[in-house]
This record gives structure tokens, sequence and C-alpha cells, in this order.
């Protein structure tokens, strides 16, 4: 009876734990507010804690020298890559935001969105 009761306790806190928290960002590459980052990085990539649906939102900002590629999913749905299709400036500063304000798709395939206006910004050398 003790086992079993242990048992049902384990299996609702790991279910309360996946179920209704909002996915976060595990790391990306470049890293969130890297500096002397190098001008001639071939992609942005975003991991993310959950598997997600397809929709997304980014918004890049102060980027003028930015090209970049049609973004793509690994098959986990966690990897989100963007690719980057020319070099970079010098001494730059590059920033993205998930789910703008006004813009929300980005989350889940439970439904969970990504919190609005999630900034990520990083700096390219010389």
């Amino acid at each position: 009876m003790k086992k079993i009761f242990i048992t049902i306790i384990a299996l609702f806190f790991v279910m309360a734990c996946d179920n209704g928290t909002i996915p976060l960002i595990i790391t990306t590459t470049p890293q969130d507010n890297a500096i002397n980052i190098s001008r001639d990085i071939t992609s942005v990539e975003i991991v993310f804690s959950k598997e997600m649906a397809q929709y997304w939102s980014i918004s890049w900002y102060n980027n003028l020298g930015l090209s970049i590629g049609n973004l793509s999913w690994s098959a986990d749905m966690k990897t989100l890559t963007y690719p980057v299709t020319s070099q970079l400036d010098a001494s730059t500063t590059y920033s993205f935001v998930l789910n703008p304000t006004g813009y929300e798709a980005m989350q889940t395939i439970e439904g969970e969105f990504v919190p609005t206006d999630t900034t990520i910004t990083f700096t390219t050398g010389n």
C-alpha cells in the first residue's frame, strides 16, 4: 500500500511540473548579451524547454546589415534555427524579440505561449 501511494504522488508531481508551465529558453547561440561574436556566424539558434508548435513571431531590431534566411525547427521541435546569409556588421548590437506585443504566436504544442517581448541581444566584434 505504501509503495503504490508513493508512486501515485511521484506521478502527480511529474505531471504537475510538465503541464501548464510556460516554455523556457534553455540556451541561445549566440548567447544572450554575448559580446565580441564572430561576424561570420551562419545561424542564430534558440533552444526551448518544451516541444513548440510551428507558429513563430520574431522581430529583429537595429539590424540593417543582417540578411537572414528561412527559419526551421529541429525534428524534436525544441530548437529554432535562423540562418544568417551574410556577414554581420562589425561592432554592432543585434537584438530580436520573441512574441512582440500584438503579434504573439510562438507557443508550445499545448498552447502555452512564450512570454511577450522576450528579447535576446548579442554584439559582434571588429
